[in-house]
């Protein structure tokens, strides 16, 4: 409390009496030592025996006197306890205007206090805008000079490119060529046209650079790119139109040969392979060899899609890479047509088999390293479809198919869909606790349709969603991060559990840091060598340990024998999975 609310305080306190109740007082006084001076006296009369008379006179006088000494004590009393509050009065009125004074004189000093920090904000805003307008004006400038750099860099690395060029679509900065596939898909359309005509044929490259992702991981991006640099003049060197060039990835080219035979195609790829063969990519104190795998097509009269033409360009590449890269391999135009014929009557019979129902779930178990009581059954779902003779073919006799006609998301909905319906199982696991994986095809999850579906379904799950666990290739987390984002973005909302499926540790640990996986299957290749080769043996406990650091749990899938599972067991993993521990059954619902 303030010095002057202490004295508001202390004023409301001290309360003069009123005047006649004073009077009333000092009157009672007077009556009551009057009486008692008259009772004295009467006790002093009798004793004396009547030696003394007593008068009214003297009576009245000494009550007279009482009455006067009362009322003198009364106004002394009443005096004394008007000069506190006539004091507090005086004081707290001049500390009421020393107050009023000092609030006058804070308004005026703050007012004064904004006013300057309005005026230093104004110059400081002043200042910094006036900064940030020459730094734009300068970051203009260098971009300026770096788009000329950039201009005479291309006109120098591509001089076959004409400033009036008609089909001056996105080019690729880096290396010059057309990048995407919006002009390759219509120069594609353009030949298969030439071909109806005419009937000519044209050769289509399908390039890859070899060990590329590991190479760019291990020197950077600057080395990278450089590296891919050389590469695409090394392309346009060999490529009779600089202009039929187009880059399709960080690592894919594709050149385009106009009227050119098949056997003449193949000896431009054979050309450029070999005068590749002899390059050396340096970097600081090192070398590492170019070599680069390439698949050859024929455009002809049959081809009616520029999808088909890329599918068959893309299928020999991969046959290239296969055969241990550095090489090329050619798909001549007649054993395509009989793969056609056969992919055409396989996916009648497939369209068929999912209309009529006959797709088919098969589970296989996944365990702890070590036998556990405590360990709720976790079981992987798996695809089968039933033939006419009743088997049920494993995916390897129609994947591939079921891509190329892009049934796989029409199949991954009917997956999901009867795996949390309910059912026999569903209620077993639900009672157990046990966990259910669910393998995804990549092209669904490149589809915004189908992760509004996934949403809709698992709201009415059966099974509590906490128990589904859904596989993810690392392949697609490494090409798709943002569809790999997108879709973790719908499981979370359900709290299901990811797995990072066939990984081996692509590009370091991208994936590893990017995807938040629950799990880790490592790819069947390293479980399965990691027996008889130490490098593929330190290399798995190197994944292990890693993703253990991340907070993942790690699966050993695909264990075929007994020598494998008793190695695999030796490390780190803490769940296995394969043939040796127990092989696929029916999923009954």
């Amino acid at each position: 409390m303030s010095r002057p609310e202490r004295l508001a305080y202390h004023e409301s306190k001290i309360v003069a009496p009123p005047r006649f109740a004073l009077i009333l007082f000092a009157l009672l006084f007077a009556a009551l030592a009057t009486a008692l001076l008259f009772w004295v006296n009467g006790q002093i009369v009798e004793a004396a025996g009547g030696a003394m008379a007593w008068s009214w006179n003297s009576g009245l006088l000494i009550a007279s006197a009482m009455l006067l000494l009362a009322g003198i004590g009364t106004s002394l009393v009443f005096w004394r306890m008007q000069l506190p509050l006539e004091d507090a009065r005086n004081l707290h009125e001049e500390l009421a205007y020393r107050l009023e004074r000092l609030q006058e004189s804070s308004e005026q000093a703050a007012e004064r206090a904004v006013a300057a920090a309005q005026k230093k904000i104004t110059e400081d805003a002043a200042r910094q805008g006036k900064a940030l307008s020459e730094q734009v004006t300068q970051l203009r400038a260098n971009l300026a000079e770096t788009q000329k750099q950039l201009d005479a860099t291309t006109q120098h690395r591509l001089p076959l490119h004409s400033p009036t060029d008609s089909n001056r679509l996105p080019r690729d900065p880096l290396t010059g060529v057309h990048y995407g596939t919006v002009r390759l898909e219509q120069r594609l359309q353009e030949l298969m046209d030439s071909a109806r005509r005419s009937g000519s044929f044209h050769g289509v490259l399908m390039i890859g650079i070899d060990d590329f992702a590991s190479f760019y991981d291990s020197v950077g991006p600057k080395d990278g790119e450089e590296h891919v640099w050389q590469v695409a003049q090394l392309i346009i060197e060999h490529a009779p139109d600089a202009n039929d060039v187009y880059r399709l990835s960080a690592k894919h080219f594709v050149v385009v040969l106009p009227g050119q035979s098949d056997s003449k195609s193949v000896a431009i790829a054979q050309q450029l392979n070999e005068d590749v063969k002899g390059r050396e990519f340096a970097w600081g104190s090192r070398q590492k060899p170019i070599s680069l795998s390439i698949g050859v097509v024929s455009i002809g009269l049959a081809d009616t899609s520029d999808t088909d033409i890329m599918a068959r360009a893309g299928h020999a590449l991969s046959q290239a890479q296969q055969l241990g890269g550095a090489r090329v391999h050619s798909e001549s135009l007649l054993p395509m047509l009989e793969r056609r014929a056969r992919e055409k009557t396989l996916s009648d019979w497939l369209e068929e088999k999912i209309k009529t129902e006959q797709l088919r779930l098969a589970a296989q178990v996944i365990e702890p390293k070590l036998p556990s009581a405590s360990e709720p059954p976790w079981l992987e779902l798996l695809l089968r479809i039933e033939d006419d003779d009743g088997v049920w073919l494993p995916p390897e006799h129609y994947l591939d198919v079921l891509e190329r006609l892009q049934l796989n998301t029409v199949i991954d909905r009917k997956v999901i869909e009867a795996a949390v319906a309910p059912g026999m199982r569903c209620e077993l696991l639900k009672k157990n606790g046990g966990r259910l994986s669910i393998n995804l095809f990549n092209s669904s999850l490149l589809r915004d349709d189908f992760l509004i579906d996934l949403r809709a379904v698992l709201s009415n799950s059966a099974l509590p969603t906490q128990q589904i666990c859904f596989e993810v290739d690392e392949a697609f987390v490494l090409q798709h991060p943002s569809r790999a984002a997108a879709f973790v973005n719908v499981t979370s909302e359900f709290g299901c559990a990811l797995a990072l499926d066939r990984y081996r540790g692509g590009v370091g640990l991208t994936a590893l840091r990017n995807f938040p996986a629950n799990f880790i299957k490592l790819h069947e290749s390293l479980v399965n060598r990691q027996t008889t080769d130490l490098i593929d043996r330190a290399h798995l406990d190197w994944l292990v340990t890693a993703a253990h650091l991340s907070g993942a749990k790690v699966v050993a899938s695909s264990i075929r024998d007994a020598t494998t599972l008793a190695s695999v067991r030796q490390t780190g993993v803490d769940y296995v999975q394969g043939f040796a521990i127990s092989p696929p059954g029916p999923y009954m619902l």
